[in-house]
Order: C-alpha cells, then sequence, then structure tokens
C-alpha cells in the first residue's frame, strides 16, 4: 500500500511539474511573439520599400516603445533614403549641360589649325575622360528615374524579339574578341513591363556578357516561357554574390568602358517588376531571370 501510494505521489509531482513548465514556456513564448513578430519584419525590411510596419497588439509597455521607436527610425531612413535618390537625380539631369558645352568645347580646340600633335593627344585623354563621366552621369539618371517610378508606360513586349534585335549589333561590335554564341529558345517570354526597361534590362545584361568575357570565349543565352539566363566565360573565379549588384562593383577585371551601373540597373528594373535575379557561378558566369508568373 505505501509503495502504491509513493508512485502515486511521483507521478503526481512530475505530472504537476510538466504542466508547470509547460505552462510557463507558453507564457513566455506568448509574451515574446510581438518582438519576434518586429525582429522577423526587420530581418525582411529593405530601405526605400513600401512595407508597413506590422501591428504587434501587445499590452507590454516595453515592447510599445520598441515599436515605436522602430516606426521612427524607419521613417527617418526613408526620408534620407528619397532625399538621397532625389539628389542624385537632380544633380546628374543638372551636369548634363555643362557636360556638353566641355565636350563641344574640346572639339572646336582640337579643329584649330594652330593645335599642335601634342595638345591633341592631351585633348584625346581629356575626352576619353569626359565622355566616361558623360556616360556614367546618364546612367545614375536613369536608374534614378527607375527608382523614382518614371516608366509607366508598361505594355506586353516579347524578350525574344528585343534580344535578336540586341545580338544583331553587340555581334558585330565585339567581332573581334571572336566569341561564340549560343541561343538556345524554348519558348517565347511576354512580359508586361515598359518597352524602354525591357529592353535596358536586356541590353545590360547582354553587354555584360561580352564586355566581361575572355578573347575566343563563349555565351550561352537560354529563353523560356518563364526565364532569361546568360551564361558566359569569363575570370575563372566566381564574382562575389553579396555586392555583384552594387552600384560600381566590378570584380577584380573591370570591363572597358563600363561604369560598373549595369546590373545595378538590371536589379532595379527586376525589383520594380518583381522579376527574380540571381547570380552563380557554374564553371560560367551566370544570370538568371526568372518570372514567377508571366502572361500571354
Amino acid at each position: 500500500m505505501r509503495l502504491a501510494i509513493l508512485n502515486w505521489m511521483i507521478t503526481l509531482t512530475l505530472t504537476l511539474l510538466v504542466i508547470l513548465v509547460s505552462v510557463n514556456i507558453w507564457v513566455f513564448l506568448d509574451s515574446l511573439r510581438p518582438l519576434y513578430t518586429l525582429l522577423k519584419w526587420l530581418d525582411s525590411y529593405t530601405v526605400g520599400e513600401e512595407v508597413p510596419l506590422p501591428d504587434l497588439k501587445t499590452g507590454i509597455t516595453e515592447f510599445r516603445k520598441l515599436h515605436a521607436a522602430a516606426q521612427k527610425t524607419i521613417e527617418r531612413n526613408q526620408a534620407i533614403y528619397e532625399q538621397q535618390k532625389q539628389f542624385i537625380g537632380n544633380a546628374s539631369h543638372e551636369l548634363q549641360t555643362p557636360l556638353a558645352i566641355c565636350q563641344n568645347r574640346l572639339e572646336m580646340l582640337a579643329e584649330q589649325e594652330d593645335t599642335t600633335e601634342r595638345q591633341l593627344a592631351e585633348i584625346n585623354k581629356i575626352q576619353e575622360t569626359l565622355a566616361y563621366i558623360i556616360r556614367l552621369n546618364k546612367s545614375l539618371l536613369f536608374l534614378s528615374k527607375i527608382e523614382n517610378g518614371q516608366f509607366r508606360d508598361n505594355r506586353m513586349v516579347c524578350l525574344n524579339d528585343i534580344l535578336h534585335r540586341q545580338l544583331e549589333d553587340y555581334q558585330d561590335i565585339y567581332a573581334y574578341k571572336g566569341i561564340r554564341l549560343r541561343l538556345a529558345e524554348e519558348g517565347q517570354l511576354h512580359a508586361d513591363m515598359s518597352p524602354t526597361l525591357a529592353t535596358a534590362l536586356a541590353t545590360n545584361l547582354l553587354k555584360n556578357t561580352y564586355i566581361h568575357n575572355i578573347p575566343g570565349g563563349e555565351i550561352d543565352i537560354r529563353i523560356t516561357p518563364r526565364s532569361l539566363t546568360f551564361r558566359n566565360t569569363g575570370i575563372p573565379e566566381a564574382l562575389d554574390s553579396d555586392r555583384v549588384f552594387h552600384r560600381f562593383y566590378q570584380g577584380k577585371t573591370p570591363g572597358q568602358n563600363s561604369s560598373g551601373l549595369g546590373l545595378s540597373i538590371s536589379q532595379a528594373i527586376c525589383h520594380l517588376y518583381h522579376i527574380r535575379i540571381a547570380y552563380r557561378y557554374d564553371g560560367m558566369h551566370c544570370f538568371e531571370l526568372l518570372w514567377e508568373k508571366t502572361e500571354k
């Protein structure tokens, strides 16, 4: 009898202990749920995205204060981000006229009869530098327009047709490199987007495969009804996948006449139309665009 009572007491004690621990864990997790919700949102938040801060729905004073502080910080960062975009756009726009004037004056100076060969050589160097600045300025202005949502002339475009038109030009321009091109079309890729941005997207990625390629290299392009993939030879090592789409990142071998903004512009266009863009290295450098849902 005593042994049975002892067993029941032990069982009851263990049961109560399990219940007590379970209740404590449930209360602890439930009280911290607002914090986990906020941390999850902050982990996925990107400056510039219009994603409202989740309502924590909590009576805990500290969490309400944390929510308010996070809201103020996000609003402040968003305002700074918008000011930076506006500044870049305004500065790039205002620089176009003086840059064009400088270019014209250099051309006039080079055409003067008393200009010496040495002076012509120096003028040519200045013109090359100025041409790079003009390209860079145009790219920054174009990127600013994309981020500000100034391209709203959306309509159905066929990426196959756009790519074919660009290929004809680039094969002629980079014929001296002897690059072998393979194009695999497994369907028509249609997308609802601005024709200007669709052309810029295809052009930037195609140009990237040529300028960062090696003489006698290869380019593989694959088109399906929901994806577009560019693969090219180049330096035999992967690029920094965390920085490859950052502005002015060009890896260890910057391409000639490259502003370092092509991939940033491509990413901005993809972000605008919710196209997934990714980079990987599998012996060739690969950039893949994936449309989660396409319309025909």
